[in-house]
C-alpha cells in the first residue's frame, strides 16, 4: 500500500485496534455537520485514540518495525503518523496491548487523576458516578472501592445496574431511568465526591445532594454529545 510520507520522522503502521467511546460522538457529529469532507475534497477520517504495530520508519527513527505504539491514528486500518505523536507502549509482566485502551490507556488516566488529583477522595467519603457502566465510570467505581469510598453508582438499563452492584461491588446503582430515580438518589443521603460523566439533569440533581466541601469532578457531558443544540441548563447553582 503506497502511503504520503511527510518530510520529517514518520512511521507507516497498520492500526488493528481503536477505542470506541461516548465522546467519539462529537467527532461524528462534526463530520455529519461538515458533510465529511475537508475543503480539498477529501474524506475525512474519524477521529480516535488506538493502538498498532509498526510496518516501517524513517531512516534514524526510535521506532523499528515490530514495535507496539498508541497514538491518534484516527478510525483507519493503516496510518502514516509523526513521530512524535506517537507513544511506545510498554509490555511488563501481566500487560496485554489491548490494557492501553482501557486501564493504561485514557479511560485509566482520566479515572486515576480525576478521582485522586481532582475528588481528592478519602476513605469513608460518599462518592458517586455517573456513566458508571462506561470505559471511565466502571474503572472510577473501582478505584473508589479500593481507596476506602462508600461507591454509589447511576447507569441506564437494570443489567448494568446489576452488573455494578454485583461485579464491582458498589453500594447502590441507580437507574435514572426509574420513576423514582430522583426520591432513590435523595434517599442515599449527602455526598462527598461526584464524578460526573453525563452533565444535563444529573448534574443539576446531584448539586443538590452536596455535603460541605464536597468536589465534583466535570469529566464528560454524555447527555449532550448527540445534540447540535443543548437547551439544558442547570438550575441548582
Amino acid at each position: 500500500m503506497a502511503l504520503a510520507r511527510p518530510r520529517h520522522a514518520w512511521i507507516s503502521q497498520r492500526c488493528p485496534e481503536l477505542s470506541a467511546t461516548s465522546a467519539d460522538r462529537r467527532g461524528m457529529r462534526c463530520i455529519v455537520k461538515n458533510c465529511g469532507r475537508l475543503a480539498d475534497g477529501r474524506v475525512k477520517t474519524m477521529r480516535g485514540l488506538g493502538i498498532g504495530t509498526v510496518l516501517e520508519a524513517a531512516p534514524g527513527s526510535a521506532f523499528k518495525p515490530g514495535d507496539a505504539v498508541s497514538g491518534p491514528f484516527g478510525w483507519t486500518e493503516f496510518a502514516v503518523m509523526k513521530e512524535k505523536d506517537l507513544e511506545p507502549l510498554k509490555l511488563g509482566p501481566g500487560i496485554q496491548v489491548l490494557d492501553y485502551l482501557n486501564t493504561l490507556g485514557s479511560s485509566g488516566l482520566t479515572a486515576y487523576f480525576g478521582l485522586k488529583d481532582v475528588g481528592k477522595i478519602k476513605a469513608g467519603e460518599t462518592l458517586l458516578v455517573s456513566g458508571a457502566a462506561g470505559s471511565v465510570g466502571a474503572i472510577v467505581c473501582q478505584l473508589g472501592k479500593k481507596l476506602g469510598a462508600k461507591v454509589y453508582a447511576i447507569a441506564g438499563t437494570p443489567d448494568k445496574c446489576e452488573w455494578l452492584e454485583k461485579e464491582l461491588g458498589v453500594v447502590k446503582a441507580f437507574n435514572y431511568k426509574s420513576p423514582t430515580f430522583a426520591k432513590d438518589l435523595r434517599a442515599m443521603g449527602y455526598l462527598d465526591v461526584f464524578f460526573d460523566n453525563v452533565g444535563g439533569e444529573i448534574l443539576d440533581l446531584a448539586l443538590t445532594r452536596l455535603n460541605q466541601g464536597a468536589r465534583i469532578v466535570m469529566c464528560g457531558a454524555i447527555s449532550g454529545y448527540s445534540r447540535f443544540l443543548c437547551r439544558f441548563s442547570l438550575l441548582a447553582y
